[in-house]
């Protein structure tokens, strides 16, 4: 299910990050905000296996930076989980490191990069999945149910 609701978000900021990586836009954001809840920030630490076991608070922050050292563009990930001043920390990202080069941060990802909600709630509940997605794309995530109906 976390790969479910995490892997749109994370695509759009891939998506935005190859963006500036290509030079597909001359102009290209130099920063991008999304706002979600705690739980929001749960799914996407849990999803990328970097949750720690402690809830994120409400004023929890990621950042995904996209960083140039030299020739090579790495992704770095800084978590803040305080409601006082404290600083924000470098993740380690798994099977990465600290600095992940953007390639090898979309490999690690691709099966949240790729989730292809569509089909794989269709599988389960056609006519449930039809009545989600017909309602202009205002859901924000659905619920594939496995096996519950016989």
């Amino acid at each position: 299910m976390a790969r479910l609701m995490t892997g749109p978000l994370l695509k759009e900021i891939v998506g935005k990050m190859n963006t500036v990586i290509t030079k597909e836009n001359p102009n290209p954001l130099k920063l991008s905000i999304y706002s979600g809840h705690d739980f929001t920030i749960g799914n996407v630490l849990n999803a990328m296996g970097l949750y720690d076991g402690n809830c994120p608070v409400y004023t929890a922050k990621i950042f995904f930076e996209l960083m140039q050292e030299k020739s090579t563009m790495n992704v770095q990930m800084v978590y803040r989980n305080s409601t006082g001043t404290a600083e924000p920390y470098i993740l380690d990202i798994p099977d990465c490191g600290q600095m992940c080069p953007f390639d090898r941060f979309v490999e690690l990802y691709s099966n949240l990069v790729d989730v292809d909600w569509h089909t794989e709630c269709t599988y389960q509940i056609p006519w449930l999945t039809e009545a989600l997605f017909s309602m202009d794309g205002c859901l924000y995530f659905s619920f594939c149910y496995k096996n519950y109906i016989t």
